[in-house]
């Protein structure tokens, strides 16, 4: 009889203060088994809303004096404004949660990519654009064939830095209630005194943003291989 009732009661991990498994205590999952959830999800986020419009803008801002001076000058004055400074309106738009997070590290990789195809754009021989109009080129012919591929370069610049930033700017997601990613573990290991965690934590992050980097310089090779082979 003892045997059957001692099947019948469900044994109940036991875990202390040190165990990681309560670092999110809503769950029976430790906080870095769930830091792939959203960790990696928010800056593929904010990475598929922000690049193109910012490659669009700075292409046409670099194209067109009328478009530039348009939006330029607002770009510029929210730019030197730190991404911190805007934790209470991200707050106050989207509450607590990945929302703001997302917001936020949207709006930290827009400004670079922007900045670098814009400067891109501008910066163009005109002696290319005069030739591809002497060819009988219409303007859409001459941006896509001409001045994009001369701003890739930068354009890749651009994106290699959103991308380092966009992983920076997850420490800063735990303070709008975040509960899981690779910043929540860096934070939460450090209030537990895990320093184990905290460094595993910055080697992942670090990995990671050595990881995006390739894949943007991958994505890059091909279409920027005139760049090296005219450096020859």
């Amino acid at each position: 009889m003892s045997s059957r009732r001692s099947r019948r009661i469900p044994q109940k991990p036991c875990s202390g203060p040190d165990t990681p498994g309560r670092a999110l205590p809503r769950t029976g999952r430790p906080a870095a088994g769930r830091a792939h959830d959203l960790g990696v999800r928010r800056p593929a986020a904010a990475a598929r809303r922000r690049p193109v419009p910012a490659v669009v803008l700075g292409l046409v801002g670099g194209v067109s004096a009328l478009a530039r001076r348009a939006f330029d000058r607002t770009i510029n004055a929210v730019r030197p404004i730190s991404i911190t400074g805007w934790v209470p309106l991200a707050l106050v738009l989207f509450g607590i949660g990945d929302q703001p997070a997302i917001f936020l590290t949207a709006l930290a990789t827009f400004l670079p990519v922007y900045v670098n195809a814009l400067s891109g754009t501008r910066y163009v021989e005109e002696r290319m654009i005069r030739a591809a109009r002497m060819l009988g080129a219409t303007r859409g012919e001459v941006i896509r064939r001409v001045v994009l591929p001369a701003a890739l370069p930068s354009i890749a610049v651009g994106l290699r830095v959103a991308a380092a930033i966009a992983w920076t700017t997850m420490v800063i997601a735990v303070i709008l209630g975040a509960r899981s990613g690779l910043g929540y573990v860096l934070i939460d290991s450090y209030n537990r005194f895990r320093f184990d965690y905290v460094i595993a934590a910055m080697v992942s992050l670090g990995a990671c943003g050595f990881l995006t980097d390739r894949a943007v310089q991958l994505a890059f090779a091909r279409p920027l291989r005139w760049v090296s082979e005219g450096a020859h």
